[in-house]
């Protein structure tokens, strides 16, 4: 299942299960309060599109053709995330001792480093070099990828971070009904459940 259908999917199951509307908490972010609202699943559903994948990523010499990511590369996606609130949070503590931060520090980057470089592989469909040689076998587009400048990762990163917001739901719109405040926020579905509901 890829990116943009398991929203799709996920969207869909729920209106089967529950019907048009689903109802959903957010909090603001000025006063903390905890805001009711109900969604209208009919038109969260007319959001997802499917993005454009035949736009090329070309860098000097080299073109890049990126595919939709399935659920487990998106899964990972969110691994990643969070070994990144895990090096905030080694480099914050303040109960540990310098070497101590410094061996955790490294153990949560290489895993970073190791996880990116999976989700880039299993994001690109392929790698065309100046000379003509089209690089699809996942070892050497991993290969590539471990040994390619940050600043090419970069640009692929935020090229997939397009790909991603395009395929995503839209933030709905929210006012605080304790102090007024109008914010936005993401609509959250509970994955587990599309399996639950299944079983």
């Amino acid at each position: 299942i890829y990116q943009c259908d398991w929203s799709s999917d996920v969207c869909s199951s729920d209106l089967a299960s529950y019907g048009n509307d689903m109802n959903v908490t957010s909090m603001c972010p000025k006063c903390n309060h905890a805001n009711d609202n109900t969604i209208d699943l009919t038109q969260a559903l007319e959001q997802i599109s499917m993005p454009d994948y035949n736009n090329l990523l070309i860098d000097k010499d080299l073109t890049i053709k990126l595919k939709p990511q399935n659920y487990y590369a998106v899964n990972r996606s969110n691994s990643i995330t969070y070994k990144e609130q895990r090096i905030i949070d080694v480099l914050t503590k303040e109960d540990v001792s310098p070497e101590d931060k410094e061996r955790n520090l490294k153990a949560v980057t290489d895993d970073l480093i190791d996880l990116n470089v999976e989700n880039l592989t299993a994001s690109t469909e392929y790698i065309l070099m100046s000379d003509g040689t089209k690089v699809v076998d996942p070892q050497f587009i991993k290969e590539f990828y471990s040994n390619t400048s940050g600043a090419l990762v970069k640009k692929i990163q935020d090229k997939l971070g397009e790909i991603a917001s395009a395929a995503g739901l839209q933030l709905y719109r929210n006012v605080c009904t304790d102090c007024q405040h109008e914010y936005q926020s993401e609509i959250e579905f509970d994955y587990a459940s599309f399996f639950a509901a299944g079983s």
